[in-house]
């Protein structure tokens, strides 16, 4: 055939022509448009060299094992651009419109090419108003029209070729939205008003397939179908003539075949044991189900809504709910209950509207909009109670409830939870009263009510066992507090198989909420199963879920470890993210405290007002929220700025408030801390007896609320004050010992701040280049933790300690340099030193005048501070200079102040020191035969001084008689007796009073004891000196010996005013410790007991009476066991049968053939502890000076064994145990009944 000429008539001759044509030509024979694999066969059975090509709307699937076949789908987006960018031209739509026309489009080739080319020819047309008409569902097909090219005709062609059954199923699937639908949904929608079976659910399945093999619809997995996005809108087309009793019957079959697809699919998940542990093995193929029919399912409810079928409506959502809140799929939730929300409106059923009301909360809450889903909330319970439905007016409270405790305002939350408690348990419904005993634990927690957190938690846990879905509810919070009461095994082991759990049945929250959990767990204490980042994986759970309030928990906990290893700006990117996302939904508690770490972050790089602004605004969200908790601790790091600015007095003022909220409260570890930072900073602010009470009260051994690093803050802190003090020795071993303490806790942050404290000690004892040393490590470890405030004050300091060795110009250089970064840092305590050192370092340069420059800038600055430890000192060194001057009056003036100063902050030395300035001023100025001056005539005014300032400087001034002040000429005789470690200084005047006693037996056991000054109530070091005080009084007839300071008192008989001291008491503290790790034991740690007989030898009077019932002394062991290690299990029994030891609840008495040995006295003990008492013998230990916990540092134990001040002995025990539901005794006791704790091992034994 030659172009142009005409075909022949009939087929045959067709065929013929084209059989000739091809036979004998090289050609390539395109054919377009291929109706049928037929009209193909024919042409593919024609012999000749040719090549083909077609295009066929059809799969063609007969032929292909004769030709090769290609499949075209949707264009994807590149290249759905860059054709309507060819077609329409360059500049004809923005970037954004090509890609919202190649949306529009689906990928479909044709579409793309007929819309762009009407918008190309058209160019005054509205691109944005064309594209909204091509969107339609109902017009959108017509509009793509261009010139005589449409899409419409096209798609006519293929319809027109369907028969009448697929032509129907066509059309029907044009009524229902744009869905993927299974073989059993198209034979419900065609097969109205009978029951389904595997004939109708096959003839379904042939009828798709035979409209995919016509590409009419597109199969997305084995049994699920779902039309082109242009397809389905030419179906609507079609659809848009059926009746609406017909349109209304499908969208009500449909609905009905999807709720039950739904309910099955829920229900099948779960496990298939009690414990939870093993999963169904159906969950897998139930949780695809339910992901792939949740769109449809969604879209079905609403098109439902759309006409009013409010019954269809109900039912879907009502099936649809469960597996919408197990996958976290909140917005579809939401879209769902819009729906019934109207439905309730329109039908006027309350219990509709309460229900929609309940879930769109639910949705609200999830998604942050916090505001809106308490007043949901709230509706629907109000709703619930009008229309006399209890169950779900307690259902909307305790929604209420949680929202509440996720917000931080647990306290408002708890009568909301406990309204509905007897309503549950009066309908017998354990699933919803665990959910509610849960949330009330959850509560409590929040607000450090441990022992309620703890009796709720477990009732919850106790009640939900057969329901692992209400177990998985509570068991985050029941981790959470095996975690704070220090159970972390056993937490992160809880944890990582709530993980697992969550992930067989599919539920995405319980499992970020466990990964959560398990973030709160130390690393090594994790199962070698559990996910490496749980938090990252928590936070992108969130992310994908829309949790707004999730990720608020996640990002703060991120932030927040961030911060603990130093990498600040990460953690101010988090915990800024999280402020702005907590802020928004309301919930004050995360926004408090993620702004607290911002402001310090501020303030730590200089930008002080946004650290002011940021520290107000979460104060106020914490004050507001009314948590004192979360109110405790933002004050605690508010606290922790205002310290490195140097305004103390600040600092105390929100760490006494700190204290006192956390006082009310279970949180007993978070008060124990804020005691230690508060007693501190008491010490810092110069009120040191009342830090030094909170000090000791902190590290008592009697307390066993502190954790290892706050007890090793307090010792850093009584270090601090030992060494403003002067007590060297006493600093120096209490340092040490803390800094080994957190060294071998691996806590660096703790050692850095023990470092500082430690050069610090150095540096006030004049030890410059060891404090130089400390002061560099501490720089080291502060860059590390690029903590900035520490690293600039040890580079100051060690730049202070430079001033004393040879580099003096350099230092001074260095200071300067420091100095306006300081400044610009707000740490004006920090720039006070170093003005106030480069004073001194001038002074001592005899460069007064300078000095005086120094002093002056240091004081305007503390003047500012309003802090009275620095400002003293200052105005002492400002005296002293002005005196070399020759500035008497000014030197006087200052000194005057210096005293007043250091008098009221009871540094009797220092006020001591400004006295005698104060003298060699009068003596400057006066002749040299005047009179010593009389005390008023130093201090300007008629006042009292401290005896105790007078005692400080006895060295130089000896005697004070009738208010004139005297040289001493020579010292009071004394001597010193050495006590094996402690010195005691003895004067002549107490030997004489203590003449018939041995002086040396009393200082020996004065010696090897526990003891403070007399004079500032401080500890006495046992490897340093002391004075010896006998205090006497009219009223008292016994023996009173007490141990001072060599600066604070010497050696004297002091006459004792005023009421009588009371007798001392014999007082024992006692740990509970399990000898070998299998026998029951106490170390009594014994004060006072002391007297004397007839022959006035003075005896340990409570040693000696456990000798004398038959108690082992231990230094006997030793010797026996000299071979090898002193075990204590082989302590022998008393054999008198008169002992008797009885543990009731936790009180222990012991008592002897003549009484009592040991009064009734609580003990801290674990359950291990107490299941080896309950075997029914104890073994005691009572000893001297026995320090600390024996368990952590046995040292002072084996020493009183050696030194003969310890007795042991074996007893029966007798173990009184409590009730089965009383609270159990156990230092573990967080309300837990006895039988869940102590009583649970005593039966498992």
């Amino acid at each position: 055939m030659r172009p142009g000429e005409p075909l022949p008539e009939g087929r045959a001759q067709q065929l013929a022509a084209l059989r000739a044509t091809l036979s004998g030509s090289k050609v390539l024979l395109f054919i377009d448009d291929v109706v049928s694999e037929e009209a193909l066969l024919e042409v593919l059975q024609v012999d000749g060299p040719f090549g083909l090509v077609c295009t066929s709307r059809s799969k063609l699937s007969g032929l292909t094992a004769l030709v090769q076949i290609i499949e075209l789908g949707p264009l994807p987006d590149h290249a759905s651009e860059g054709l309507v960018r060819a077609v329409a031209g360059p500049t004809r739509l923005t970037d954004s419109q090509v890609s919202m026309l190649a949306e529009a489009c689906a990928g479909h080739p044709l579409a793309l090419h007929v819309a762009a080319a009407h918008l190309a020819r058209r160019p005054k047309v509205s691109v944005d108003r064309y594209l909204e008409d091509i969107t339609s569902p109902d017009r959108g097909l017509r509009a793509l029209r261009a010139g005589q090219t449409a899409l419409e005709p096209v798609l006519e062609r293929s319809y027109g070729a369907l028969n009448p059954e697929q032509a129907d199923l066509f059309t029907t699937l044009g009524i229902l939205p744009h869905i993927s639908i299974t073989p059993d949904v198209v034979a419900a929608a065609m097969s109205p008003q009978s029951e389904l079976d595997d004939a109708h659910v096959d003839a379904a399945t042939e009828l798709l397939d035979a409209l995919f093999e016509l590409s009419l619809i597109e199969q997305i997995d084995e049994d699920r179908f779902v039309f082109h996005e242009i397809l389905h809108r030419f179906a609507r087309l079609k659809a848009a003539s059926a009746t609406a009793e017909h349109r209304e019957s499908v969208i009500r079959q449909t609905c009905l075949v999807f709720a039950v697809r739904v309910q099955t699919a829920t229900e099948s998940i779960g496990f298939v044991d009690k414990d939870a542990k093993v999963p169904s093995q159906g969950n897998a193929d139930a949780l695809r189900v339910l992901n792939a029919d949740r769109p449809s399912a969604v879209a079905m409810t609403e098109l439902a809504g759309q006409q009013q079928m409010w019954g269809p409506v109900v039912s879907l959502a009502s099936d649809l709910t469960a597996s919408l809140w197990h996958g976290s799929h909140w917005r579809d939730l939401g879209r769902v209950y819009e729906c019934v929300l109207e439905a309730g409106t329109q039908s006027a059923k309350p219990e509709w509207t309460a229900s929609a009301l309940y879930n769109l909360g639910m949705v609200a809450s999830h998604l942050g909009d916090t505001q809106r889903a308490a007043d949901l909330y709230q509706r629907s319970a109000e709703t619930a109670h009008k229309a006399e439905n209890p169950y779900q007016m307690h259902m909307a409270q305790i929604a209420l409830g949680t929202l509440l405790i996720n917000l931080g305002r647990a306290r408002e939350a708890i009568p909301f939870l406990r309204n509905g408690l007897l309503f549950w348990r009066v309908i017998e419904d354990n699933r919803m009263l665990a959910h509610a005993l849960g949330n009330l634990g959850q509560a409590h927690l929040a607000i450090g009510q441990l022992r309620r957190a703890d009796q709720y938690l477990h009732n919850s846990r106790n009640l939900s066992r057969m329901d692992s879905r209400t177990e998985l509810w509570n068991r985050g919070a029941l981790a959470a507090l095996l975690r704070r009461t220090g159970r972390l095994t056993e937490a992160a082991k809880d944890a990582s198989l709530d993980i697992e759990r969550a992930r067989a049945v599919g539920s995405r929250e319980w499992e970020a909420k466990a990964l959560m959990e398990l973030a709160e767990t130390p690393a090594e204490e994790r199962p070698a199963s559990a996910p490496v980042h749980p938090l990252q994986d928590a936070l992108a759970i969130y992310r994908d879920t829309g949790d707004v309030q999730g990720q608020v928990r996640a990002l703060f906990r991120i932030g927040s470890q961030a911060a603990e290893r130093a990498d600040i700006h990460q953690a101010a990117e988090h915990l800024g993210e999280c402020a702005n996302l907590a802020t928004g939904i309301g919930d004050y508690e995360h926004a408090a405290r993620a702004l607290a770490y911002l402001a310090s972050y501020h303030g730590g790089i200089g930008h002080l007002d946004e650290a002011e602004t940021y520290f107000a605004d979460a104060r106020d969200m914490a004050k507001h929220l009314g948590n004192p908790i979360v109110t405790a601790q933002t004050l605690q790091k508010n606290a922790e700025y205002l310290w490195h600015r140097g305004r103390i007095g600040e600092t105390v003022t929100y760490l006494t408030e700190a204290v006192q909220l956390l006082d009310g409260t279970d949180e007993k570890r978070g008060l124990a801390q804020a005691r230690a930072a508060l007693g501190e900073a008491l010490i810092v602010a110069g009120r040191w007896q009342e830090g030094a009470q909170a000090l000791e009260s902190v590290i008592s051994v009697m307390s066993d609320e502190a954790s290892p690093a706050t007890r090793a803050q307090a010792s850093r802190a009584l270090a601090v004050l030992y060494s403003r003090r002067g007590l060297y020795k006493e600093a120096m071993s209490t340092i040490t010992k803390a800094l080994d303490q957190c060294e071998r806790a691996g806590d660096r942050s703790a050692v850095l701040h023990c470092r500082m404290a430690l050069a610090n000690v150095q540096a006030r004892n004049d030890r410059w280049s060891e404090a130089l040393d400390q002061y560099d490590k501490a720089a080291e470890l502060a860059t590390e933790q690029k903590d900035l405030h520490v690293l600039l004050t040890a580079r100051g300091m060690a730049a202070v300690c430079r001033l004393h060795d040879e580099v003096k110009e350099q230092a001074v250089a260095e200071i300067a340099k420091l100095i306006p970064v300081a400044e610009q840092l707000g740490m004006q305590s920090l720039e006070a030193a170093l003005h106030l050192n480069v004073g001194s370092h001038h002074a001592l340069s005899r460069d007064h005048e300078k000095a005086v420059t120094a002093f002056r800038k240091a004081l305007a600055l503390i003047e500012q501070l309003d802090d009275a430890t620095l400002q003293a000192p200052c105005l002492l060194n400002l005296a002293r200079s002005f005196r070399v001057l020759g500035d008497t009056e000014q030197a006087r003036a200052h000194a005057r102040q210096a005293f007043n100063l250091h008098e009221e902050l009871s540094g009797w030395s220092d006020a001591g020191e400004a006295l005698v300035l104060l003298r060699g001023l009068h003596l400057d100025s006066a002749q040299d035969d005047s009179k010593e001056p009389t005390i008023e005539e130093l201090l300007g005014s008629e006042q009292e001084i401290d005896r105790r300032v007078l005692e400080a400087i006895r060295a130089r001034l000896r005697t004070v008689d009738d208010g004139a002040v005297t040289k001493a000429d020579c010292e009071v005789s004394h001597s010193a007796v050495a006590t094996g470690r402690r010195q005691i200084n003895v004067s002549d005047a107490v030997r004489e009073a203590l003449s018939g006693l041995d002086v040396e037996q009393l200082t020996a056991h004065l010696g090897n004891s526990r003891q403070t000054c007399a004079a500032c109530n401080l500890s006495v070091d046992e490897t340093g000196e002391a004075e010896l005080l006998l205090m006497k009084h009219p009223g008292m007839d016994r023996l009173m010996l007490r141990l001072a300071h060599p600066h604070c008192v010497a050696s004297k008989v002091v006459q004792l005013k005023g009421k009588a001291p009371k007798e001392p008491k014999v007082v024992f503290e006692v740990e509970c410790i399990l000898f070998g790790r299998d026998r029951a034991g106490i170390i009594a740690d014994c004060y006072g007991g002391w007297g004397s007989y007839r022959d006035a030898q003075v005896r340990d009077l409570v040693l000696t009476n456990y000798r004398a019932t038959g108690f082992t002394d231990l230094q006997s062991l030793l010797q026996m066991n000299d071979s090898r290690p002193l075990d204590l299990r082989d302590v022998p029994a008393v054999n008198n049968g008169a002992v008797q030891a009885k543990l009731e609840d936790n009180n222990l008495s012991i008592t002897g053939p003549s009484g009592q040995l040991l009064h009734r006295m609580p003990l801290n003990f674990l359950p291990r502890w107490y299941q080896k008492a309950a075997e029914g013998s104890l073994i005691v230990v009572v000893g001297r000076n026995l320090q600390g916990m024996a368990a952590d540092d046995p040292s002072y134990l084996v020493r009183a064994i050696a030194s003969g001040n310890a007795v042991g002995g074996t007893v029966p025990l007798t173990v009184v145990r409590p009730g089965r539901n009383r609270p159990c005794p156990c230092m573990m006791r967080t309300g837990r009944k006895f039988k869940h704790c102590c009583g649970r091992i005593a039966v498992a034994k």
